[in-house]
């Protein structure tokens, strides 16, 4: 099946043009702006409707609010089905399309766009085709095998772990390099010190040895106590033997105060008596308060064994924390590296399930050669967009052709990139395979001519 005859009113730049179509190579051709392009996308829109025209939000040719496409598709000699899509503007300004296929009784076919694309290859311009990018082509060939829905939930899967592997190898590189600034001590073992018992015990020696100070302290100030005791009382008994020389004098030069001076002496004596007497009882006294109380004071503790110990022990706690910090960034890297690998395992799975999803469909089985990977599809093994651009044109040929759709016919805009072994191509398929190829070149002439049929009329063009 093929299209035979076309029918275009008040669409994109075209008043009215009625062709008839042959079977095998169709070229639309004519001078810049005379509606080459315009009768081609025409011809798909009627096919395919508004979604082979995205870039145009308004299809109607200017001034015109109704535009009509009429296609009517056969075998060249009994007519199958008529297409037939009106387009208008709506009151308020919306681009309506309605849709009527009939069949060669004249009986209306249900569903007609579901009809008409299970009749179409799912396949676009072989000259665009080869341009497109690694991945356009690759969501091309997955339209044309029916699985771009399954393959871009695969997709997502490989994204989502992709994101994943990435953050897990940021955080492996940002533990790697806190572990990296840890130096360990391998002599430090496991265990804390525990400082603060130690700064206790330290405190508890100073408060010891500060006790023992005060003591001896208190020591030697009654001893410097005795002391004075002593000198006071050298010093009376000193007094005492001055005044008893005096006396002896006063006795010899005064005779008649003998008895007096005899009596003041004997005074005297027994008031020194017992006052020595006090004093020396105090004295001994205060040595025996003096030696209970060096029996109570205790000898001083050293404290530099300590300050030692305190010391290695903050050096030692510091090398059991470092030692801590490096194990746990340890494991910590080493289950971020199993995440990251797992991770990578899981992408390459799903590599191999989107591989999987071109190459177990019927498309692949057909065309012998085809696959897909991350950068793009591959034909025997070799990237696809490393190939010659004619390799590629052939390509997409052949997976319009392996899609054995019911109307065989394939679109071509600007046909005249083609070259000698292009068209050589094109024509083999449409002589020895029967397909319909529609291009639309620019050519010398003043006026749209169609070689491959027949242009019956043809009004203005803008």
């Amino acid at each position: 099946m093929h299209i035979t005859e076309v029918h275009v009113r008040d669409i994109l730049g075209l008043e009215a043009i009625d062709a008839q179509l042959a079977q095998g190579l169709v070229s639309i051709q004519g001078p810049n702006e005379c509606g080459k392009s315009s009768l081609l996308a025409s011809t798909q829109a009627g096919l395919l409707g508004p979604t082979s025209l995205p870039a145009l939000a308004d299809p109607l040719r200017e001034g015109s609010d109704r535009g009509e496409i009429d296609l009517t598709l056969g075998d060249g000699e009994v007519e199958t089905l008529t297409i037939h899509r009106t387009i208008r503007r709506t009151e308020g300004g919306r681009i309506d399309w309605r849709l009527r296929l009939t069949r060669a009784d004249g009986g209306h076919v249900r569903r007609p766009q579901e009809v008409l694309s299970a009749l179409t290859a799912r396949m676009a311009d072989p000259l665009a085709f080869e341009r497109m990018k690694a991945g356009e082509q690759v969501l091309c060939a997955l339209d044309a095998a029916g699985c771009r829905e399954s393959w871009e939930h695969v997709q997502a899967q490989r994204e989502k772990a992709y994101d994943e592997r990435t953050e897990a190898n940021r955080t492996l590189r940002e533990l790697t390099a806190r572990r990296q600034g840890i130096e360990t001590d391998a002599h430090a073992g496991t265990e804390e010190v525990d400082v603060e018992a130690l700064i206790a015990k330290r405190q508890g020696v100073e408060a010891h040895n500060r006790a023992v100070w005060d003591a001896k302290q208190d020591v030697e100030q009654r001893r410097g106590r005795i002391d004075m005791l002593e000198q006071k009382r050298a010093e009376k008994r000193r007094q005492l033997k001055l005044r008893y020389a005096d006396l002896e004098q006063q006795i010899e030069r005064l005779e008649a105060e003998l008895r007096a001076a005899r009596q003041s002496r004997e005074q005297l004596v027994a008031s020194g008596r017992e006052s020595d007497e006090a004093d020396g009882a105090e004295i001994e006294a205060a040595r025996e308060e003096l030696n209970e109380r060096m029996l109570h004071v205790a000898e001083v503790q050293p404290a530099d064994e300590l300050d030692t110990a305190i010391a290695s022990a903050t050096r030692i706690n510091a090398a059991v924390d470092r030692n801590r910090q490096a194990r746990e960034l340890d494991r910590q890297i080493a289950r971020k590296r199993e995440a990251a690998a797992a991770l990578t395992k899981r992408m390459e799975g799903i590599d191999r399930q989107a591989g999987e999803l071109l190459a177990g469909s019927e498309l692949a089985a057909r065309v012998k050669g085809l696959g897909i990977t991350e950068a793009g599809l591959t034909w025997k093994g070799l990237p696809l967009a490393n190939a010659s651009g004619s390799r590629r044109f052939l390509v997409a040929i052949v997976l319009a052709m392996a899609q054995r759709p019911e109307l065989k016919t394939i679109f071509i805009d600007n046909g005249e990139a083609l070259d000698a072994e292009r068209l050589g191509m094109l024509e083999r398929v449409a002589t020895e395979y029967g397909w319909q190829i529609i291009q639309a070149r620019v050519a010398e002439g003043s006026c749209l001519e169609i070689h491959g049929g027949e242009l019956i009329a043809q009004g203005q063009t803008a």
